[in-house]
């Protein structure tokens, strides 16, 4: 949890968010989220992960489609289009090309409804979060409680003790 929460430092947002998707024990993807813009967008191997390497691009090819067909979509903002860590973690894990199901995602925050659909989709099978900034109910959390997924909140205070001591 400590390095996904040193990866919230790679952000340029109020709210940074750090994720890590490990897979046996070895990290595969890790993100931050990010407004994806010329200078700001995330690489993996080959280039940029928005599609084409355009980061104006259409990226609707970053979100995986759930049981119904439909797909999650990039959160709009006046400045841009915003990358969630999650996303941009699962599209870095996906790009090794091996399958990912069975992994487990490391996250400072608790995941957004949209960043759920795509981490069950993708075939988590832990979940492990640092704090709920969505306290006041997360539409994630029943997403999750339906395929019986363990989801294990480790407070802050626990994961820099052993720093501080």
């Amino acid at each position: 949890m400590r390095q996904a929460c040193l990866l919230c430092d790679n952000s340029s947002l109020d709210v940074r968010t750090g994720c890590l998707i490990v897979l046996d024990g070895v990290v595969i993807g890790e993100g931050w989220n990010c407004v994806c813009d010329e200078g700001s967008c995330f690489y993996v191997e080959g280039g940029c992960i928005c599609e084409g390497g355009d980061c104006t691009s259409d990226l609707s090819d970053l979100f995986l489609e759930d049981s119904s067909g439909s797909t999650g979509s990039i959160n709009s903002v006046d400045f841009g289009k915003v990358l969630h860590a999650e996303v941009v973690a699962l599209k870095k894990a996906d790009s090794l090309g091996i399958p990912i199901g069975g992994f487990t995602a490391y996250v400072t925050r608790f995941p957004c409804e949209e960043c759920a659909v795509n981490l069950v989709e993708a075939g988590i099978s832990g979940l492990f979060y640092m704090s709920d900034h969505f306290s006041s109910g997360n539409a994630a959390r029943p997403i999750f409680e339906k395929i019986g997924l363990e989801v294990v909140q480790i407070p802050e205070e626990t994961v820099w003790h052993l720093l501080l001591k």
